[in-house]
């Protein structure tokens, strides 16, 4: 029985090779996300994340230093979340926090 099994390098080799494949793309698919910058939504989320707010909250304090009125926020805000365009204190305040 044990005679019909007969071994052979491409058995070992074919796998192995694939193997090396996949390895080396997620290699590069790191190597890429690394170099990545992240987007200005991307930086308020995690800006968000790391003081445990809300989103809603970092517009809130975005507008502190520009004295935009809390009705005008909670519009930005309601369009921001249609449209992902973020008003311009808002980008002003990830930016700042992103230089830090």
């Amino acid at each position: 029985m044990t005679e019909s099994i007969v071994f052979s390098w491409d058995f070992l080799l074919y796998p192995l090779l694939v193997f090396i494949y996949f390895e080396f793309l997620k290699w590069l698919n790191r190597r890429a996300a690394a170099t990545q910058r992240l987007s200005l939504e991307e930086i308020l989320s995690n800006y968000a994340k790391s003081r445990e707010m809300s989103e809603y909250d970092v517009f809130h304090l975005a507008s502190g230093s520009w004295s935009i009125s809390r009705p005008q926020v909670d519009e930005d805000f309601n369009t921001y979340l249609q449209t992902l365009v973020l008003p311009y204190y808002v980008r002003d305040f990830v930016r700042k926090m992103n230089d830090r």
